[in-house]
């Protein structure tokens, strides 16, 4: 849907999204009218593939994945990741996968996009931080 590079292109996805039980809800998602719509630049990190360079990277890898992040799917993202650094025999990575954080890794209690609980790390994220960067 945010990828869309056209208004219908962005409709058609927002109406399938949008027809998901439970979308609305955990969401807040609403379809923007075409006059005030307009497509995200393609420069920005949205469109940039993680896969490309984590199937080359050999390099010491920590990545965190929460459950209730609605930015992205944490399973799929967790499991790609984990496939794409075992392809590139990365030996030294760790993903991480907190199952009550959102996408900054704060508490979550749905991932809403709305969702304001807080400012604080989630104790989790901040320890395995904390052990990874001191065990190098």
């Amino acid at each position: 849907m945010n990828k869309a590079e056209e208004y219908e292109e962005y409709q058609e996805a927002a109406n399938i999204l949008i027809n998901i039980p439970g979308v609305y809800e955990l969401t807040g998602l609403v379809i923007s009218e075409k006059n005030n719509w307009s497509p995200w630049p393609r420069e920005i990190d949205a469109f940039f593939d993680p896969m490309d360079v984590l199937t080359y990277t050999t390099i010491p890898v920590l990545a965190f994945f929460g459950g209730k992040d609605r930015y992205i799917d944490p399973i799929q993202g967790r499991d790609a990741y984990e496939s794409a650094l075992n392809q590139a025999g990365n030996q030294d990575y760790q993903v991480v996968f907190i199952e009550d954080a959102g996408h900054v890794m704060i508490y979550a209690e749905t991932g809403c996009f709305d969702e304001q609980l807080g400012d604080e790390y989630m104790d989790e994220y901040l320890e395995t931080l904390e052990l990874w960067i001191k065990s190098r």
